[in-house]
């Protein structure tokens, strides 16, 4: 059967228009994601959540209680260190949303304190994870042998790497705060040039259909 030739320009319309409705269905969705605050990356799953207690024959109040306790406090440190790497992040996010503009106006005059943000909350979240992995080796291998005053200890010392990490993202977030929001003003720019150029390649070839 032949094709009108009156409904080629018309499926070229409907099909760039398909892919236009499409990206910015995909521009609403990244928008609606950050508003809502969701986790835009996928979980780190069981590496931050601590060994469960070890299992008993027997159940006792008393016993029971003083491990829930033991666990609550343990499940707090590793909380806390999963914020450190979600700083670190974070962190290298804001530094490369920076470096992404280039070389330009005021970019470039914030890009030095993000990339040091960046690099200070990257070495503390490094040195976070080993002592996290030190302990949890220890909680894995023999649970019995580490005490209150361990625990204690690893409390303390991943809070201290959560301050650094936690005082790197609030100075990059007040670095980028006044600046423009370059990326998505590209990402608009080159939807809007890319429906610029899909209409007037539809035009042409309805030009040279007729012709």
């Amino acid at each position: 059967m032949p094709v009108d030739p009156q409904l080629l320009p018309l499926s070229m319309i409907a099909i760039v228009g398909g892919l236009m409705i499409f990206a910015l269905l995909l521009l609403f969705g990244v928008k609606l994601i950050r508003w809502l605050k969701l986790p835009q990356d996928l979980p780190e799953g069981p590496r931050f959540e601590p060994p469960p207690p070890p299992s008993v024959l027997r159940g006792d109040r008393t016993a029971a209680a003083a491990t829930a306790a033991v666990q609550a406090r343990l499940q707090t440190i590793y909380t806390q260190a999963h914020a450190v790497v979600r700083a670190a992040a974070e962190c290298q996010e804001l530094h490369h949303f920076v470096r992404s503009a280039g070389p330009v106006e005021p970019f470039a005059a914030v890009a030095p304190v993000t990339e040091r943000c960046s690099a200070a909350a990257v070495t503390t979240a490094t040195a976070m994870e080993h002592v996290l992995a030190t302990f949890d080796r220890r909680l894995r291998t023999d649970r019995a042998a580490v005490t209150v005053a361990d625990i204690e200890a690893v409390t303390r010392e991943i809070g201290s790497h959560a301050v650094v990490a936690q005082g790197a993202l609030s100075e990059a977030r007040a670095a980028i705060a006044p600046l423009p929001n370059g990326g998505a003003n590209r990402r608009l720019y080159m939807l809007l040039a890319l429906l610029a150029v899909m209409i007037v390649w539809v035009f042409a070839m309805q030009y040279i259909l007729r012709k």
